[in-house]
């Protein structure tokens, strides 16, 4: 859904922030070479600019005179309004009279137009001609907003000349009522259509739907008219209804269809007896379907309306959808009851989306029962790859839910439990359950395959799945595993050992690892839980650097062994992990030299993580195809990225210096050769020290060709605010990153901070490349409000000038004060 939502928002306009005032001034030998470019370089130039500057070019130079009128035109009324407030009247008056002479002075085509601060009210006349324009200049993309009264639900007459912009391929509109539909053709190549608290007759939007033909985006908000959506169309693709009451939505023939998104639904009366009606006829496409709600939706697939008792039959299913979302009170019996009804309506589904709601009438009364008596459900039983409860809310009916999913979920690879805000000390309890459930979950597989085997039914030349946490009783389960790898004759796609405690049995863990090695593991998971609350390092068998089969290898509580001197014992070639992709390792240490070994010789490794360690100190990435790196935890020396030509992202998060006795041992973070990186952080003035090639940077470091790295995209940063030594490095570290899109920074209170405002700083930091042409969106994590917090912000507004998105998170901790420093 957020995907769309994403695309829909895109038709709202962002202010343009470029400006002509701002060009750079010209080359010193005074060559135009920009009016040197073909023509339509030029006008693709001039389409960029905001509408006021792009008229003004045609004052540049007998070159420019006729650009303008020569480009397609875009057009967004916010421009015009840059120099005054929205509150200003007079000044909306201007920009109203300047659109008319725009459209009426432009020859046409209007590639876009966005008019969202005209407030029309009495000016009807005008607005018949601008439509009349519109028509006839062909405009493409057209945004209409009605501001009179936007904050009720007036809404004025759009004029019927709108349905002859046969041109359109984009249309949002808002407050405003529809015209009535005669015409055989409305919008032959219309292919996005939104509209927003506008009224339309239900035949008119069949109309519509009719004379679209390849309208691909259609989306409803915020209204209550049609009442009736039925949706016939051969093109349609998504189908979105946000915060819309309406009678019934009714997919009749729609062929293309493949997301119909619910959003906040229900029907215009607002009691239980009488839901809105969701029918789905004719969708052999339809792969996205949500949010249902069982209180407020009455589901009907083809002509069988879905109630608690219904079966599962070829004529109640639709096949074809693959992620489901649901809304439903866990506490509230009727939607419990229909909960199972709606699963096996879509046998196929392999994501699961429920939303706990606390909205309906609750029961008070536990499901136990309930649950225990369910028939299987298809998609649980054979399909369902990932679910996601959202607002979990620790409830025991929820809990309930959770053990029906442990017992029928036989696919389920991913549950994920989004916790509500409100949920505090029983958070442990959540941990505790998701653990057992987890373990369950990844016991059914090996399970399955060992009840077979006992019924002499299973392929023995199958590939093994071998979990060590299916069994209780670890004595047991030590001296299984050790049984079942040397019977199965392998290979061994995925062995994850959790639950063994290896201790003084390292004759037994050799000859586990020579096994793995001679009958081709792909994935290990290796973890020695001897003390979890105090993990004591072993060492690992030499005989692990074998496996040359291995693809994927995590190792958790070990000594790695050493790999310099060693040697296959059947060749005498130097590749450890030939088809070694991902390596992690927790509570592992490792000489320095031993990953230098490792990373050159594994030459298809892409992702390494080492995590809660210390060791190796020093790390050098020399790799041709390693694409990401995450240390995590971790306290070491120095990190260098030596060259590593396919990294893209290098994820530091709490990683310290080696040295925790000395404060003033920062953590070096060396980028040499990293052509390709695009994300990289948490970068931390206060204990990292940064080097790019051969410059340390620090606060009086000057961008330079020798001192940035221009492939980075995305930059987290980690500082103190109120601490000015932390916050004199940040345009130092700004300014080594030029090209960054997008920023983010966590404002932390861990330092010592100086408390004294450094707002005369700001004013004096010079234009930073980044922030001036490339930045577009900004997220300060745990925002506190503080006064130099504030400094930064309007250091932001004066230099961002292709900002869109100032995202600003806060921690739980701030309470009614912030308002007061805000003011």
């Amino acid at each position: 859904m957020s995907a769309f939502l994403e695309d829909v928002s895109s038709w709202y306009p962002a202010a343009a922030t470029s400006s002509l005032s701002s060009a750079t001034a010209a080359p010193a030998d005074g060559v135009d070479r920009i009016s040197a470019l073909p023509d339509d370089i030029l006008r693709e130039v001039i389409s960029r600019l905001p509408v006021r500057d792009g008229a003004r070019t045609a004052a540049l130079a007998n070159r420019w005179r006729g650009l303008w009128r020569s480009t397609p035109l875009v057009l967004r009324d916010s421009d015009l309004l840059l120099e005054s407030t929205l509150e200003d009247n007079a000044a909306r008056d201007a920009a109203f009279a300047a659109v008319g002479r725009i459209l009426a002075d432009h020859p046409g085509p209007f590639r876009k137009v966005q008019l969202t601060c005209c407030e029309f009210g009495s000016r009807e006349r005008e607005l018949v001609e601008w439509v009349r324009l519109l028509a006839a200049k062909d405009v493409q993309d057209l945004v209409l907003l009605d501001v009179d009264d936007a904050a009720g639900e007036l809404v004025h007459s759009l004029p019927a000349d709108i349905l002859s912009c046969t041109s359109l391929q984009r249309l949002f509109l808002s407050y405003w009522k529809f015209p009535y539909t005669s015409s055989d053709v409305i919008f032959p190549h219309l292919k996005k259509l939104g509209m927003q608290f506008t009224n339309m007759m239900d035949e008119d939007l069949d109309h519509m739907l009719a004379c679209c033909p390849v309208l691909q985006v259609l989306a409803l908000c915020l209204s209550k008219i049609p009442q009736r959506i039925h949706l016939h169309s051969q093109s349609l693709q998504c189908m979105l209804l946000w915060m819309y009451m309406a009678g019934e939505l009714a997919v009749v023939d729609a062929s293309c269809l493949q997301r119909l998104i619910l959003w906040m639904t229900c029907n215009e009366r607002e009691s239980g007896d009488r839901p809105m009606l969701v029918k789905i006829h004719r969708a052999p496409k339809l792969r996205v379907l949500g949010y249902l709600e069982p209180r407020v939706h009455q589901l009907q697939i083809g002509n069988i309306v879905i109630n608690d008792k219904t079966k599962e039959s070829p004529s109640s299913i639709v096949p074809s959808v693959k992620i489901l979302a649901l809304k439903v009170n866990f506490c509230a019996s009727k939607e419990v009851n229909m909960l199972p009804s709606f699963l096996r309506c879509f046998p196929n589904v392999e994501t699961l989306h429920i939303e706990s709601s606390i909205i309906g009438v609750a029961t008070g009364s536990h499901h136990a029962k309930f649950w225990r008596e369910v028939l299987p459900v298809e998609c649980l039983k054979s399909h369902v790859k990932k679910i996601v409860i959202h607002n979990f809310r620790v409830d025991r009916n929820e809990f309930e839910f959770l053990k029906f999913i442990a017992k029928g979920a036989r696919k389920l690879q991913d549950l994920v439990l989004v916790l509500t805000k409100e949920i505090s000390a029983s958070e442990h309890q959540v941990a505790a359950v998701n653990i057992q459930l987890a373990l369950r979950i990844c016991s059914w597989p090996w399970a399955e395959g060992f009840k077979m085997t006992l019924m002499g039914t299973t392929d023995d030349h199958a590939p093994a799945f071998l979990r060590a946490s299916n069994l209780s009783d670890k004595a047991a389960a030590f001296t299984a595993v050790g049984r079942i790898l040397a019977d199965h004759r392998g290979p061994f796609r995925k062995v994850h050992l959790t639950c063994c405690e290896f201790g003084s049995r390292q004759r037994e863990l050799v000859q586990w690892a020579r096994l793995l090695a001679a009958k081709g593991v792909q994935e290990l998971l290796l973890f020695d839980v001897d003390d979890p609350a105090q993990p004591r390092v072993q060492p690992l068998p030499a005989d692990i650097l074998s496996c040359a089969s291995l693809q994927y290898l995590t190792l958790g509580c070990w000594r790695f062994p050493c790999t310099s001197c060693w040697r296959f014992p059947c060749t005498s070639t130097d590749v450890v992990f030939p088809y070694l992709k991902k390596l992690s390792m927790q509570h592992t240490n490792m000489r320095d030299e031993d990953l230098d070994h490792m990373l050159s010789c594994s030459p298809v490794l892409e992702i390494l993580a080492l995590i809660l360690s210390q060791f190796p100190g020093r790390i050098r990435l020399r790799s041709q195809s390693l694409k990401c790196m995450l240390l995590w935890m971790y306290f070491a020396e120095e990190v260098a990225v030596v060259d590593a030509p396919c990294l893209q992202r290098l994820i530091l998060w709490m990683a310290w210096a080696g040295n925790l006795r000395d404060d003033h041992r920062p953590l070096m973070v060396k980028i040499h050769r990293a052509p390709n990186l695009s994300v990289l952080g948490f970068l931390e003035p206060s204990v990292h020290q940064l080097q790019i090639g051969n410059i340390v940077i620090n606060a009086e470091t000057k961008a330079s060709p020798s001192s940035i790295v221009p492939s980075v995209k995305t930059l987290a940063l980690k500082l103190c605010f109120d601490a000015f030594d932390e916050v004199k490095m940040l345009p130092s570290f700004l300014r080594c990153f030029p090209n960054v899109e997008t920023l983010h920074i966590e404002s932390s209170i861990l330092s010592e901070a100086t408390a004294r405002p450094h707002a005369k700083f700001w004013l004096e930091v010079l234009p930073i490349e980044c922030l001036k042409s490339h930045i577009k969106k900004i997220v300060i994590h745990k925002f506190r409000g503080g006064r130099n917090e504030f400094e930064f912000l309007r250091f932001i507004a004066n230099g961002a000038r292709k900002l869109q998105d100032l995202v600003l998170v806060m921690p739980k901790e701030i309470s009614a004060s912030f308002s007061g420093s805000v003011g």
